[in-house]
């Protein structure tokens, strides 16, 4: 895992959360990127005077995802899980930097699969703070599910993260191939026909 930092007009740094995904690849939220310049990264438990310049080698601005490139050494990537056995009531744990909370971890369940804002995404009860986005949620064998996103306002102590399918179709895009399910046929497999909420919510 790893915490980004980007620059913003008031001098200080703006942090985002991060892990690795293949040798030198690192996944992220997008909103971090747009900046584009003066990136940084650096490594759970290692002081800040050992970030790492990285750069912007990919990003998908709808489901708020982004790959950096950045020296990951010999630290293995994780693992991407995108079957459907996700089921509701299933336990993840997400993992970040909320609040400049290095290394943060929080346990929570699966409460629905669902479309929001026109994107595959987990509901989970797991918290995820601000500067959680980007981070991962892994299921009960370490495997990410999801990338952690933001809360629900008009339902406190509820969180969405991004599916991993859409991770795996984003590193295509770098020529990583992951062999996801196509992305743009499986969203109709995650929720009952006649039941795609507006919000992405259950009622």
């Amino acid at each position: 895992m790893v915490t980004v930092f980007w620059p913003r007009a008031t001098n200080d740094w703006v942090v985002g959360s991060g892990f690795i995904i293949s040798k030198n690849v690192i996944v992220t939220c997008a909103h971090s990127l747009i900046n584009g310049s003066n990136i940084t990264m650096k490594f759970y438990g290692l002081p800040d005077s050992e970030r790492k310049p990285a750069r912007v080698i990919a990003m998908d601005l709808e489901n708020d995802l982004g790959l950096i490139h950045a020296e990951t050494e010999n630290r293995p990537p994780l693992s991407l899980y995108f079957g459907w056995a996700r089921s509701i009531g299933d336990p993840v744990t997400a993992i970040g930097t909320p609040y400049k909370l290095e290394g943060h971890v929080t346990h929570g369940k699966i409460l629905g699969l669902v479309i929001a804002r026109n994107t595959q995404a987990i509901l989970t009860d797991a918290p995820l703070g601000k500067s959680s986005s980007g981070g991962g949620l892994f299921n009960q064998y370490g495997q990410v599910v999801g990338v952690a996103g933001y809360g629900v306002i008009k339902r406190p102590g509820q969180y969405l993260a991004y599916s991993s399918e859409h991770v795996a179709a984003l590193l295509q895009t770098i020529g990583t191939e992951i062999n996801p399910p196509d992305v743009s046929t499986a969203c109709s497999e995650w929720i009952s026909p006649g039941k795609v909420y507006e919000e992405g919510l259950p009622p």
